[in-house]
């Protein structure tokens, strides 16, 4: 959300723009860690989830406090400036490089997953968002 206002103060007046936080909180709780949970990376006993190894969270199902700490170590993983170059995206990609997932979750930068994840990255608040990508992330998998 993109807040403008006007700021009095030590003689005079600032104009002051908050921008929206990016990737918002708010779409990572209601459609990426599910997306994330869907795809089997929480499942208990995976390597996200509940036995978790390596640098990225996604529990299975988080209380408020354990979604924000996933959120801080997913955001960690990515690259603002060129959402398809983050290191979240790039090791889940089949045959991409850098990727060295295994199991590898996205068998194409065409699919439904991946175009939700790379929306959620790049959403400044002017769309598309990843809510505004209709299609089913169903058949993808991080599971061997």
């Amino acid at each position: 959300m993109l807040v403008a206002g006007v700021l009095g103060g030590c003689g005079g007046e600032v104009d002051v723009e908050r921008l929206a936080v990016r990737p918002s909180i708010d779409q990572w709780q209601n459609t990426i860690q599910p997306l994330f949970r869907e795809m089997g990376c929480s499942v208990p006993g995976a390597c996200h989830g509940d036995d978790f190894r390596g640098e990225v969270r996604v529990m299975p199902e988080p209380d408020a406090g354990q979604s924000y700490t996933d959120y801080l170590s997913v955001k960690g993983a990515l690259n603002l400036s060129d959402p398809e170059r983050s290191p979240l995206l790039v090791r889940l990609l089949r045959g991409g490089p850098g990727g060295n997932h295994f199991p590898p979750c996205f068998n194409s930068r065409d699919s439904c997953a991946w175009r939700k994840v790379v929306a959620w990255i790049s959403d400044d608040g002017t769309g598309p968002g990843p809510d505004d990508i209709d299609c089913d992330a169903s058949e993808e998998f991080c599971r061997p």
